[in-house]
């Protein structure tokens, strides 16, 4: 491993513990200027809309400094890895922030517009698109307009196989349903205006043609489509 991979995977998780001290820092003030000035009652009143927004303002913050200090370590292109090597190790650094920052989400999971989050950490997303709460890399995801993603839809833009990281970013056209369960994988093409069904398999590298509608594990073409799928 070079010098360089080491320093800077060391500056990364030390980032870490730094970004959610810093997060955490101005909800636990204001949580012990409540309890320092009013009354137990009062407190006891106020302490609830306060974790509320202390946690809303912590998450929020968390993301952005997780976000900026992922900088640290340099994006790595689509391509095939040795396992451990430099390029795999940044990888996983980069997606360490990500997980973490999805690990402190569980509140919110439910309320808050995670296509933004996704965009945050480099998804490309369009407008009206529905997603599920996390993706496993979304730096290497493009999904275009008025898209849905079902629940437990894996889209992930990397796999291990034989001890390499093969890694490619994954593309999804405009007016395009994945369903829930499905498993789309590194390289993938879907076009505009497809049906990807529940618990179908998309394999690496695969073009799914636009207008068309794909089940099954062996992600066997169906049908044509005929006109444009509206949401």
């Amino acid at each position: 491993m070079k010098v360089t991979t080491v320093l800077r995977t060391t500056l990364a998780l030390i980032s870490i513990p730094i970004a959610i001290t810093l997060a955490a820092l101005p909800e636990i003030y204001v949580i012990y200027m409540l309890y320092t000035t009013f009354s137990i009652n009062t407190f006891l009143i106020l302490i609830v809309p306060a974790f509320i927004f202390g946690y809303i303002s912590f998450f929020l913050l968390l993301c952005l400094f997780m976000s900026q200090f992922r900088k640290i370590m340099p994006l790595v292109p689509d391509g095939v890895y040795k396992k451990f090597s430099d390029e795999n190790i940044k990888y996983e650094v980069r997606e360490l922030f990500y997980s973490i920052t999805q690990s402190f989400s569980f509140f919110l999971k439910r309320a808050f517009n995670m296509p933004h989050l996704h965009r945050l950490f480099g998804a490309k997303i369009g407008k009206k698109t529905v997603t599920p709460i996390s993706f496993p890399n979304p730096e290497h995801l493009e999904i275009g307009d008025n898209c849905m993603i079902g629940m437990r839809a894996i889209i992930s833009g990397h796999v291990y196989l034989n001890n390499k990281l093969y890694l490619k970013k994954v593309k999804i056209g405009n007016n395009t349903t994945i369903g829930g369960q499905a498993v789309i994988l590194p390289g993938a093409e879907i076009g505009d205006n497809c049906i990807i069904g529940l618990n179908t398999v998309i394999g690496r590298d695969k073009k799914i043609p636009s207008g068309t509608v794909w089940i099954g594990g062996k992600t066997q073409q169906l049908k044509k489509k005929s006109g444009k799928k509206k949401l």
